[in-house]
This record gives C-alpha cells, structure tokens and sequence, in this order.
C-alpha cells in the first residue's frame, strides 16, 4: 500500500547503485523518488574516518547538502558479527579488513567475510546498524539508527550486487533466502520490512528537512 507525502524528491548522498535500490525500496510506499549524487554531475571525495557509522552519515550529509545548496540524506552502515570482540568487530569499517587492499573489490570482500565466517564454524549471526542523516544547506540535522538482524554463511550464493557483495553470504532470518537471489520484487518486500518502517518514520518526521 502507497502512502504518498506530496512526492518528495530525496538527494542521497551517495553514487553506490545497490544502497540507492535499498532505500528506494525501503521508502517506496511514502511515494519518496531517490536520486543519487551521480545524476548532478557533481563529484565530491567525503572522507568516512569517523569511529561511528553516525558520525560519517552525518559528516557526509552535511557535506554535500553544502555542496549542493539543498537537502541531503545519507546513510552509513556498521556490521557487527555475535562472537567476536569488539576489537574485531567490522563496525563501519567493513572494507578495511586485515590483508586487505586500500580498495578492495567486492570479490576480494567476498573472499575474506568467507574466511572469517569459516572460522567461526561455516555460519554467523549479526546485524547490521543503518546509521541515517538528514542535513539542509542551512546546516539543520536529523540522524536515527536502525538495527537489522542476519544470518552470515561461509557458503556463498553464485549472484554478486555489485556494490553489495555481502548479501551473496546474508541470509533473511525469516524466510531463509540469501538477500542475492532475491527477485527485484522480494528484494524491495525485505527492506520494507528489514528498514522500511523505522526509515518511513524519520522521513516522515521531519518531513519539514526535506522541503526546506
């Protein structure tokens, strides 16, 4: 069921096609149009050394709603794998992995979450944590976070996302699929009900951000 809010156009900050299809599905039922950075034509490198997943969705939001002299909404994830200490948790750190190049490929991610998972006896359990930030050029702030269980297998599914190489190894704890062979349909029914809710709510709230 769509809930249109008016359709509202939302600039995320971000040029990753796979986080792009995550929240337009995700807030697909407000009637919300996401647009990525890429379709200004406006490149900008804002650096993600923040020790939170907040503090870099914050930091980008900012950033380009300043750039771009509108309001912008950005995301960071951070993983967190049950069963290992948090000096080895990936948090928002998920690329940067022991052995790893300064920009691995997603098959070089694939390769090492593999690894790891192996280790821990061929599966994992984990979540996710979505941080979220919404910023206008006048410097107004919103941010939430939205936490999301998994299920992690050292077995890989043979489907890629390019960007997003890991939903190859996450499987949905509700109906036993790996987030990668999931149709486009199925895909967009698991983040509605992965974040669309909590998601729908922060745009709903500040509704006010995104007009501004």
């Amino acid at each position: 069921m769509r809930i249109e809010v008016n359709r509202i156009e939302l600039v995320f900050g971000t040029s990753n096609p796979a986080k792009i299809t995550q929240v337009q599905a995700a807030l697909d039922p407000l009637g919300v149009v996401v647009h990525g950075i890429g379709e200004f034509g406006v490149r900008l490198d804002v650096p993600e050394g923040g020790s939170t997943a907040q503090q870099n969705a914050r930091v980008k939001a900012l950033a380009y709603a300043h750039a771009f002299t509108r309001t912008v909404f950005s995301m960071d994830n951070a993983l967190y794998l049950d069963g290992l200490s948090s000096a080895d948790q990936p948090g928002p750190y998920v690329r940067r992995f022991p052995g790893g190049s300064e920009r691995p490929s997603d098959s070089e991610m694939l390769r090492y979450y593999i690894g790891l998972i192996e280790q821990h006896g061929g599966s994992m359990t984990g979540h996710w944590d979505f941080a979220v930030a919404i910023a206008t050029h006048r410097g107004r702030l919103a941010e939430t976070s939205i936490r999301s269980l998994r299920h992690f297998s050292a077995t890989s599914t043979s489907r890629i996302i390019d960007g997003y190489p890991l939903e190859s190894i996450q499987i949905d704890p509700d109906s036993g699929k790996y987030v990668a062979d999931m149709s486009a349909v199925e895909q967009a029914e698991f983040w509605q009900s992965a974040i669309g809710a909590p998601l729908m709510k922060f745009v709903r709230d500040n509704i006010d951000m995104l007009t501004d």
